[in-house]
């Protein structure tokens, strides 16, 4: 076998690994291998550009797609300047699947906010998936109850919750369910389960997580229902204090996560879908 071969035989294993493996996409978690190939045989992957709408509301695609990487944005606009932000999805979301169930119109649209790539997947397909596969069917049910318990608890946010408390909510929410840890050298830190560093002599150390959505302060500031410029003075805030910080355009850093999760401790607190310091996918480094 080639060195070329060998190299293209690594890397679909890579990404398979990437989307079925321990740490992949959580819809797959639980499957056999035939169940996974069988998946494989019904789905393809399909890159979507920046400001590219994946779903648009009103209409029926007859599409499923699960996010591998990137991030979206699901709203509705009625109007050139009236724009509805339900939420900001990344990795391991899945979007098309409540219209393939019901057989409904789009709920909302679904657009790029970064170059994101998918799991494309017809509607008719993963119905029949859903039928023929009881742990895809148990996974896409937990996916399904996740967004309605954040439904639940945005409501909370918006009725109880000042701007600061807001933005604190969502990036709690942000970092626990796409963030990614941030290696550290010093000390020889490790990651526990709960996600604590933890240095040779067992002292707690910080805890970097890098949020890999495309957040973007217009955009947040849809989300939490305030202005612009209340939406700055919160980050600055939060900046300023060490809580957060910036490491590129769009791309924050939570450098203490308690310390956010004490300005909407009453919403996300240990009992709700945030509970874990760290989530499965949280757990996954970054250099």
């Amino acid at each position: 076998m080639s060195n070329s071969t060998n190299a293209q035989v690594a890397d679909s294993q890579v990404a398979e690994d990437h989307i079925f493996g321990r740490n992949g996409i959580e819809l797959f978690q639980g499957l056999s291998s035939a169940q996974q190939r069988t998946l494989q045989s019904l789905t393809r992957y399909k890159t979507f550009a920046t400001g590219h709408d994946l779903l648009t509301w009103g209409e029926r695609s007859g599409m499923v797609y699960v996010l591998v990487q990137g991030s979206v944005k699901v709203y509705v606009r009625r109007s050139d300047e009236d724009e509805v932000l339900f939420a900001l999805l990344g990795r391991g979301e899945v979007v098309g699947d409540l219209s393939a169930i019901d057989r409904l119109p789009h709920s909302a649209s679904v657009r790029a906010l970064e170059k994101t790539g998918c799991l494309a997947m017809t509607a008719a397909s993963f119905v029949s998936c859903l039928e023929s596969i009881p742990c895809l069917n148990i996974n896409t049910m937990s996916l399904i109850t996740r967004r309605l318990r954040r439904v639940y608890e945005q409501a909370e946010v918006l009725a109880t919750l000042d701007v600061n408390g807001r933005i604190a909510y969502h990036l709690v929410n942000f970092a626990q369910h796409h963030g990614r840890i941030r290696s550290l050298s010093s000390d020889n830190a490790q990651t526990s389960a709960s996600g604590s560093r933890q240095g040779s002599q067992g002292r707690v150390v910080a805890q970097d997580i890098v949020i890999p959505l495309r957040l973007t302060q217009s955009d947040l500031a849809l989300l939490v229902g305030a202005s612009r410029e209340w939406v700055n003075k919160s980050l600055c805030y939060y900046k300023r204090q060490g809580y957060i910080s910036f490491s590129s355009p769009g791309c924050i850093t939570v450098h203490n996560l308690p310390a956010l999760m004490s300005h909407c401790r009453h919403v996300a607190s240990p009992k709700s879908h945030l509970a874990p310091s760290v989530s499965v996918q949280t757990q996954r480094q970054v250099a």
